[in-house]
Protein backbone atom coordinates (compact mmCIF):
# COMPACT_ATOMS: atom_id res chain seq x y z
CA UNK A 1 0.00 0.00 0.00
CA UNK A 2 1.42 3.38 -1.00
CA UNK A 3 1.52 6.10 1.66
CA UNK A 4 0.27 9.54 0.75
CA UNK A 5 2.73 11.78 2.59
CA UNK A 6 0.65 14.90 1.93
CA UNK A 7 -1.93 13.49 4.36
CA UNK A 8 0.60 13.04 7.15
CA UNK A 9 0.56 16.67 8.27
CA UNK A 10 -0.71 16.25 11.82
CA UNK A 11 -0.33 13.33 14.21
CA UNK A 12 -2.08 12.92 17.54
CA UNK A 13 0.34 11.35 19.98
CA UNK A 14 -2.17 10.67 22.75
CA UNK A 15 -5.48 8.94 22.26
CA UNK A 16 -6.42 9.47 25.92
CA UNK A 17 -8.12 12.78 25.12
CA UNK A 18 -11.43 13.39 23.36
CA UNK A 19 -10.32 14.21 19.83
CA UNK A 20 -13.36 14.19 17.58
CA UNK A 21 -17.07 14.05 17.01
CA UNK A 22 -18.99 11.48 14.98
CA UNK A 23 -20.73 12.61 11.78
CA UNK A 24 -23.03 10.18 10.00
CA UNK A 25 -22.09 9.44 6.41
CA UNK A 26 -24.72 10.42 3.86
CA UNK A 27 -24.38 7.14 1.93
CA UNK A 28 -27.08 5.36 3.97
CA UNK A 29 -24.74 2.64 5.30
CA UNK A 30 -25.05 3.72 8.94
CA UNK A 31 -21.31 4.44 9.07
CA UNK A 32 -19.75 7.52 10.65
CA UNK A 33 -16.61 9.48 9.99
CA UNK A 34 -14.86 11.40 12.76
CA UNK A 35 -14.48 15.17 12.63
CA UNK A 36 -11.50 16.61 14.53
CA UNK A 37 -12.20 18.97 17.42
CA UNK A 38 -8.56 20.10 17.66
CA UNK A 39 -8.44 21.00 13.95
CA UNK A 40 -11.92 22.16 12.87
CA UNK A 41 -12.83 21.27 9.31
CA UNK A 42 -10.52 18.22 9.31
CA UNK A 43 -11.35 14.52 9.67
CA UNK A 44 -9.59 11.71 11.51
CA UNK A 45 -8.02 8.76 9.74
CA UNK A 46 -6.57 5.65 11.41
CA UNK A 47 -3.42 4.87 9.43
CA UNK A 48 -3.98 1.86 7.15
CA UNK A 49 -7.12 1.00 9.16
CA UNK A 50 -5.01 -0.91 11.69
CA UNK A 51 -6.34 -1.58 15.19
CA UNK A 52 -2.99 -1.89 17.02
CA UNK A 53 -2.42 0.34 20.06
CA UNK A 54 0.55 2.08 18.40
CA UNK A 55 -1.25 2.94 15.13
CA UNK A 56 -0.94 6.58 14.04
CA UNK A 57 -4.01 8.79 13.97
CA UNK A 58 -3.84 11.28 11.10
CA UNK A 59 -5.83 14.48 10.58
CA UNK A 60 -6.50 15.69 7.04
CA UNK A 61 -8.99 17.77 5.02
CA UNK A 62 -12.20 15.81 4.30
CA UNK A 63 -12.90 14.46 0.84
CA UNK A 64 -15.90 15.98 -0.95
CA UNK A 65 -17.62 12.59 -1.13
CA UNK A 66 -18.25 11.03 2.30
CA UNK A 67 -17.52 7.58 0.85
CA UNK A 68 -13.88 8.60 0.36
CA UNK A 69 -13.39 9.46 4.05
CA UNK A 70 -12.48 6.61 6.39
CA UNK A 71 -15.70 5.34 7.95
CA UNK A 72 -16.47 3.67 11.26
CA UNK A 73 -19.36 1.71 12.71
CA UNK A 74 -20.37 2.11 16.36
CA UNK A 75 -20.96 -1.20 18.09
CA UNK A 76 -21.78 -2.05 21.67
CA UNK A 77 -20.34 -5.15 23.35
Amino acid sequence: MKRNNSLLKFFLLSTDEFVGSFIQSRNGSGAFFISSLAYPGKVIYVQYGYDDNETAIIIYPPKKDDNENQQFFLRSP
